[in-house]
């Protein structure tokens, strides 16, 4: 039972709750400031927190009373409202970026600012914002690899791993490869050299498992909750959530409040007893109770979103910090005095793996610490499950095992699947309630960006329509003006109360056409200001910008970058130009596939040969910086001669295309770690840039490219003997 007090305000001052069957009572008090922001607030522990905040109004450090302990102290955001920066309470320091669509790109965390020995990760993403890669390296000598794959309506198909182990090995595997019926069920998996499973369904219930070709049975009740499946016996409450589930020597139950929230959770195992009492932000556990008999009291409290505080007893307590990846699943805990205490690794959907031996397939437990595990929900790992709230979820199936009451508006096919997981998609989406898929990806951009977006498009619009009146006549011109459609079609996918509005597939469209309007403005009709600097948006997967400020910066910076010639110019310009930045060809390629409207890909492409590349302004550079090792340095100074880099296939790599490359990073101003993290995406390779050399790139068509690195694209050796000014170690 609760019973809520309140303010002259009509805000939540007090809640009370009680525990009827075992005689407990808990309060939770909140306190807030003049500017009606919770300043304090007592859980049902009796422990308090108080909040801080910055001079914008942001949430800065959350702090103990008692024990004044900064679980939490944010020390730099993003325009999206992203953390970047943030120091736990133990002195672990968390560290990430994002790209310019607010697609997180790196995640760090180290006991020491700048550290990566507890997280390094990194994540790509395809044209259309689907993960294409996850790296993860938090040990400097293995990694694990994840690479996936997509249909054209972005479901996953395939998982391949390549992991490190301690050994120096290097182990590739297929952990996913999965085939869709027509209407979007899974028919076939294979998982590395297992025997391939096929997947029969109920005909009472059409999206709904009924066998598995190895040997797998699943049985539902009348509205399609499944109540057998894989050696579980599962009941279901009136409203159809979860309320007892067993595999013989262990039982799980849960009782829901009035609001059908989830109240308590009994967990019994060879006749031990642990019963959780879910209040607000903390559990109060009875551990070794039964028949009534009291038991150990303890709680576990979550503050914040990275620290876990458990209460053994009125003096004992135990600190850990949880540090989590891109989703929200917990991957690592640390201790009080910053020592590393548990990790754990998830497949793509949410399958737990051990990091030593991702090959495995073995069904790992979560950790002991918690309970919350993937995406930050409730594991009940001895049954291979996890509740999300509103549902059960089966990551051995990758599907719910009920049908959805609720239908979300997402893709036609897999919207329509009410067992699916996050339209199959789960390295963008996460379901915190267990009834609407959330865009992780794109959730907290959507608002921001969404006003630049429009902005944005009509200057598509200005670009599209006059490229067509330069270029074409006729049908061919009224054909390209018509694009112009594409600013509705912008307007059309604007959220209505909804914050995460923008879906996946439209926000990546979105991002395209800035990526053809950062690089093909035509608004204040001057010589191009800085071209070289296009190249930091044009090479980025998925262009943006993240709210109207960032509007601003790129119409100053950038200016007119294209100058649109006729039909009887030259094409020498794009010879060595035009395969480094050509919005054109990137939009026309987008367009003939996966992101239709293929009319406009025909009209775009005829443009691409008419374009030519204004002259530089705005750029004096006289001398540029150029990296190496001890035998680079030797071979230079020695020859006269700088050979070409070749461009790299990973897109974290600043080589983006054959030629030589410079940097105005100055000697001295950052270490060779950071300098290798600069150039190659990690900063494991520092030994490679120890050395410099200032190079005369006077005259030299050198290029900006991401922040601090240049490029004179080239294909041959290209002579320095008399530019090289000085050399010397970094």
């Amino acid at each position: 039972m609760k019973t809520y007090f309140y303010d002259d305000f009509g805000r939540t001052e007090m809640v009370t709750s009680e525990l009827l069957a075992h005689g407990l009572i808990r309060n939770e008090q909140s306190y807030y400031d003049a500017y009606g922001r919770v300043k304090a607030t007592y859980d049902a522990s009796g422990e308090g927190v108080l909040y801080q905040y910055n001079n914008q109004g942001h949430l800065e450090i959350t702090q103990g009373i008692r024990t004044g302990v900064e679980y939490q102290k944010v020390l730099s955001k993003n325009a999206f409202g992203h953390v970047t920066k943030e120091v736990a309470g133990n002195g672990v320091y968390t560290y990430r970026e994002y790209d310019l669509s607010g697609r997180l790109e790196l995640l760090m965390s180290g006991r020491t600012d700048g550290g990566s020995e507890l997280q390094y990760m990194t994540f790509e993403y395809d044209a259309v914002g689907n993960m294409k890669t996850r790296w993860d390296s938090r040990d400097i000598d293995t990694y694990t690899k994840d690479v996936f794959d997509y249909d054209n309506v972005n479901r996953l198909l395939k998982s391949e791993v390549e992991y490190a182990d301690v050994f120096g090995s290097v182990i590739n595997f297929t952990d996913y490869d999965i085939t869709y019926d027509e209407g979007g069920r899974r028919d076939i998996l294979k998982r590395g050299t297992e025997t391939p499973i096929t997947y029969s369904y109920d005909p009472q219930h059409i999206h709904g498992v009924q066998s598995t070709s190895d040997g797998k049975s699943y049985e539902y009740d009348a509205v399609g909750n499944q109540e057998v499946s894989d050696g579980r016996l599962i009941t279901y409450t009136a409203f159809n959530k979860a309320s007892s589930m067993s595999n013989g020597n262990y039982s799980v139950d849960y009782t829901y409040g009035s609001s059908n929230e989830k109240l308590t959770r009994r967990d019994i195992k060879n006749g031990k007893e642990t019963l959780t009492w879910y209040v607000g932000n903390t559990e109060i556990i009875l551990s070794d109770w039964s028949d009534g008999i009291a038991g150990k009291v303890s709680s576990k409290r979550y503050l914040g979103s990275n620290a876990m505080v458990t209460h053994h007893g009125p003096d004992i307590i135990d600190v850990d910090y949880m540090h989590k990846d891109h989703l929200g699943s917990i991957q690592v805990y640390t201790k009080q005095l910053n020592d590393w205490r548990e990790d754990v690794s998830y497949d793509a959907f949410g399958n737990t793996r051990a990091i030593w031996d991702p090959a495995s397939f073995a069904n790992f437990a979560t950790v002991s610490l918690s309970n919350k595990g993937f995406t930050g929900q409730d594991h009940v790992s001895e049954l291979s499950l996890i509740n999300f709230n509103a549902r059960m979820y089966d990551p051995k199936l990758g599907m719910m095992l009920q049908a959805d009451t609720i239908v979300p508006d997402g893709p036609a096919v897999d919207s329509l699947n009410r067992y699916a997981y996050v339209y199959n998609n789960p390295l963008s989406y996460t379901d915190p309630t267990g009834h609407i898929p959330t865009p992780n990806l794109f959730a907290a951009a959507a608002v921001n960006n969404y006003e630049a977006l429009r902005q944005m498009a009509n200057k598509v619009r200005e670009v599209t329509t006059g490229v067509a009146s330069k270029i074409f006549s006729g049908s061919r011109k009224d054909n390209a003006h018509n694009q112009g459609n594409y600013q509705n079609f912008l307007q059309n996918q604007k959220s209505v109360g909804s914050p995460a509005g923008v879906n996946n597939g439209s926000f990546s469209n979105n991002n395209y056409a800035l990526g053809f309007s950062d690089n093909g403005q035509g608004w204040n009709g001057s010589d191009v200001r800085s071209q070289p600097d296009g190249k930091d948006l044009a090479y980025r997967p998925g262009l943006g910008l993240s709210d109207s400020n960032g509007n601003r910066y790129t119409q100053g910076k950038w200016g007119n970058m294209i100058n649109i010639g006729s039909e009887q110019d030259s094409m020498d310009n794009l010879k060595s130009i035009g395969r480094f930045m050509n919005p054109f060809q990137d939009v026309s390629e987008c367009y003939s596939s996966g992101c239709g409207l293929g009319g406009w890909a025909i009209a775009i492409a005829a443009v691409v040969p008419q374009v030519k590349w204004g002259k530089r302004g705005g750029d004096s550079i006289q001398s540029l910086y150029h990296y190496t090792d001890d035998k680079g340095l030797d071979g230079i100074v020695s020859s006269g001669k700088l050979n070409p880099s070749l461009k790299a296939n990973n897109p974290k790599d600043a080589r983006y295309g054959n030629g030589q490359y410079f940097s105005d990073i100055a000697p001295g101003s950052k270490s060779n770690a950071q300098l290798s993290r600069a150039f190659l995406g990690r900063p494991f390779h520092g030994d490679k840039f120890k050395n410099y050399l200032e190079i005369d790139v006077s005259g030299f068509n050198v290029l900006k490219g991401r922040d601090g690195v240049f490029v004179f694209p080239n294909e041959n050796a290209l002579d320095i003997s008399k530019r090289i000014l000085r050399t010397g170690s970094n």
